[in-house]
């Protein structure tokens, strides 16, 4: 691999989450100098990267050659959970089948250790354990396609899913979600596992739906 190449994808991973962090926000002008200065590297491995979150419509020029942040819109949510829907719970029935005693248990952990630090206000930890949850999801699915895809999906969530986990109830209520579909996975209950995913993602939705921070 080239030094370029490595750095050019350090970049672009620096640049995609000060977008979906919301650091960058939508609208907000930028460029290759901006970047270059920022993080005191050539202009040839911010290019690269600024061409990857233009496939990846992060970034784009308006109609005077600007280039700025377009970063997820609304309908970008609503078509990310709408995916998420079709493609989870069968991801998630594949992971009940595959998961041993050992894993099941280890997702309810999970969920303990979330609920821990939910009562100790760290809402950071708990967003951080979230992607653990659903990454373990994923990997149990056997499905290294669908890992990728899903956890796309989620990442560009990331700015909405802490918001949505700073409204009031939603924490909570969340963590209930989460230990059903943990429990479900114990039980070796894939029916119930199903409908425990699409009842989180649902209503994760329509929660992230109403953040003040939706455009």
């Amino acid at each position: 691999m080239s030094t370029n190449f490595t750095v050019a994808e350090d970049i672009y991973n620096k640049i995609e989450e000060l977008i979906l962090s919301g650091n960058l926000k939508k609208g907000d002008i930028i460029s290759e100098n901006m970047f270059s200065n920022m993080f005191s590297v050539s202009r040839t491995p911010v290019r690269e990267a600024i061409k990857r979150l233009e496939q990846d419509n992060l970034v784009g020029y308006d109609t005077h050659k600007n280039l700025k942040v377009l970063g997820v819109s609304s309908k970008d949510i609503i078509d990310i959970y709408d995916i998420r829907l079709k493609l989870e719970p069968y991801a998630v029935s594949l992971a009940v089948e595959n998961a041993t005693n050992e894993d099941a248990l280890a997702l309810v952990e999970l969920i303990e250790l979330q609920y821990y630090y939910a009562n100790h206000g760290k809402i950071e930890e708990v967003k951080k354990i979230d992607g653990e949850f659903h990454a373990k999801l994923f990997t149990l699915s056997g499905s290294k396609i669908y890992g990728e895809i899903l956890t796309t999906l989620h990442r560009k969530l990331k700015r909405y899913r802490k918001g949505s986990f700073e409204r009031e109830n939603r924490l909570l209520s969340a963590l209930d979600e989460h230990m059903q579909i943990a429990k479900a996975f114990v039980e070796k209950d894939v029916e119930k596992a199903v409908l425990g995913i699409k009842t989180h993602i649902e209503n994760a939705r329509d929660n992230v739906l109403q953040l003040d921070i939706i455009k």
